[in-house]
């Protein structure tokens, strides 16, 4: 995280200090998922903290105009999924790849969309999870929440 101090208990106020600075220049769908107020309330069903991982979805991955990544997430009550249109860059890290493929099934703790520093059209959205990480560069992404019946 570049502004998210996760060391001891999560501090999220540099994060949005420095959103409050850029959420004009993100994209219209982007900026209400970042700004939108229930993001950082921990009690509220549409906070993404605690939420699990639940599938990975690649979509025209040998097409690098339209490569797009779908993560859906749940809450046993609701589930969010992202989509990010055209992807440039994305990393997954595992904090324990040896025991059970844990990234699977793990909660978010945060997230924060920033601008890439090299390219202001590029968006980087990382999310810290407890066993491991997203990091995803796109020219946009979008959140969606859905009520499980």
């Amino acid at each position: 995280m570049k502004y998210v101090d996760l060391t001891d208990m999560i501090d999220y106020r540099p994060y949005l200090s420095y959103l409050e600075k850029i959420k004009e220049k993100l994209p219209q769908s982007a900026r209400e998922y970042a700004t939108k107020k229930d993001h950082w309330d921990f009690s509220s069903d549409y906070c993404p903290h605690d939420y699990w991982l639940e599938s990975i979805n690649f979509n025209d991955i040998n097409d690098c105009e339209n490569f797009s990544l779908k993560l859906q997430f749940t809450s046993g009550k609701y589930r969010l999924e992202f989509y990010y249109e055209k992807v440039i860059n994305y990393s997954f890290e595992v904090k324990n790849f040896m025991d059970d493929f844990k990234m699977l099934g793990s909660q978010i703790v945060i997230d924060e969309i920033t601008i890439d520093e090299h390219n202001e059209n590029v968006i980087v959205h990382e999310i810290a999870l407890i066993y491991g990480s997203f990091v995803i560069k796109c020219s946009n992404m979008k959140a969606e929440w859905t009520e499980i019946i």
